[in-house]
């Protein structure tokens, strides 16, 4: 048995939205930071309408996740090609299911459904004011963003004036139709200032953040389950990124869980398991769609590309999470025993139980996914693999053995696509 581990269930909400926004950075496009402009932007244009000090935090928030229900690099270039390009609402359904799924953010959700609607459309829809509101300014934003970035910057890599008089003309021309005249008048008063423009890099914006009052919404306690939901989400931004890891991190926190369970863990041990097996490939999200897709062997490079995901994953999860065990455990799913794994080496007792519990999970279900250099594995075919990773001194022995008393119970929680969840995983 091992000791008892004090899990810390707290979520800095904060640097989850930043998090968040970074993750959507790294889907694949070249201009990266937009959630934070956006974000500040509708903050900066919100404090000038005089919104309350909690609703401008919120709006500041929906920016820098407003476009969440974003899986692929495709969907953001699609954002890219027009003032009013096609096909948009596929993201913002996404969007608003998954925040939907998630109670402690699902009070953005309708914004986020909305926030490409037109303002002569919007202002007719059956939805509180201030969701219409929201939508209405991460709308404006969210294009003054893409407006910006039609002219070329001076020497100096700044946006020029006539950048910016081209810009504010452009809103103020679909003043009453795109969107809504009073924010529209106001986000042209910000734009004719210096100090905004200087703002928009992405320090700046993370400093401001670190700089504002307290506000119910980022003061709440949250539950277990509240955690637990913000990392399914941040699970489900994850797995979209490629068809062949879709379920992964779900399933391999259900894995964890059952194998905790079937270990003799204490039901908050099962539990913080389950959380790491959500986010332990969060990292990912960094790692080139090219590489992920790639249909052979990955070279020397594009391994090295690979191996990056767990350390990102630990300072990532560490912004979330603080110093919780669930960021040790997370960073060391490719650790082996024998010392082979990355990206610290570690061997032997370095490498605690619950590490070694989401390492066998880890390759058990990768290994009954289909992937592109290869389909699913049969079951006999995962179990030898798996057995061969323990006899060479790489994987748990005592882990694969509670998985080998289950094995096509657990092959077949692998291979399913619904997800019970940790209440009822096996």
């Amino acid at each position: 048995m091992m000791s008892p581990v004090k899990i810390e269930w707290h979520v800095n909400l904060r640097q989850t939205f930043f998090c968040i926004a970074r993750a959507l950075d790294s889907i694949g496009i070249d201009d990266i930071n937009h959630g934070h402009r956006v974000g500040y932007m509708a903050y900066a244009c919100a404090k000038a309408m005089e919104w309350s000090e909690e609703e401008c935090q919120l709006v500041f928030s929906l920016g820098l996740i407003h476009d969440c229900g974003v899986a692929q690099k495709r969907d953001f270039y699609n954002l890219l090609e027009n003032m009013q390009p096609d096909n948009v609402r596929q993201h913002c359904v996404r969007g608003y299911e998954l925040l939907s799924q998630c109670p402690p953010l699902a009070l953005f959700a309708d914004t986020i459904l909305y926030h490409h609607t037109p303002w002569e459309e919007l202002k007719h829809i059956d939805i509180p004011d201030r969701d219409k509101r929201f939508a209405a300014l991460i709308f404006l934003a969210d294009r003054v963003d893409y407006l910006k970035e039609l002219y070329p910057r001076d020497e100096f890599s700044n946006v020029t004036q006539e950048a910016r008089n081209e810009v504010c003309l452009e809103i103020g021309r679909l003043s009453g139709t795109l969107f809504e005249r009073d924010l529209v008048r106001q986000m042209q008063s910000l734009l004719s200032k210096e100090f905004i423009w200087f703002s928009m890099e992405y320090h700046h914006i993370e400093a401001l953040s670190q700089s504002l009052p307290s506000t119910p919404f980022f003061e709440q306690k949250l539950e277990v389950g509240d955690v637990v939901a913000i990392a399914m989400l941040m699970a489900n931004i994850v797995d979209a990124k490629s068809q062949f890891t879709f379920y992964h991190s779900q399933k391999v926190a259900e894995i964890c869980h059952s194998l905790a369970r079937q270990l003799g863990l204490n039901s908050e041990m099962q539990k913080a398991l389950y959380l790491t097996g959500l986010v332990h490939d969060i990292g990912k999200l960094h790692t080139p769609e090219d590489i992920l897709h790639k249909p052979g062997k990955l070279n020397e490079s594009e391994y090295l590309c690979i191996q990056r995901h767990s350390t990102d994953s630990r300072y990532t999860l560490q912004m979330m999470f603080g110093q919780s065990a669930v960021c040790e455990w997370a960073a060391n799913h490719h650790e082996r025993l024998d010392g082979s794994g990355y990206p610290r080496g570690l061997q032997g007792a370095e490498i605690d139980l619950p590490s070694r519990i989401i390492a066998v999970a880890d390759v058990f279900q990768a290994l009954t996914q289909a992937r592109p250099y290869r389909g699913r594995m049969t079951l006999e075919e995962v179990m030898q693999i798996m057995s061969h990773e323990v006899s060479c001194g790489r994987l748990d022995s005592k882990v694969l053995d509670v998985l080998v008393k289950n094995e096509k119970e657990y092959y077949e929680l692998s291979i399913q696509e619904s997800s019970p969840g940790w209440v009822s995983a096996p």
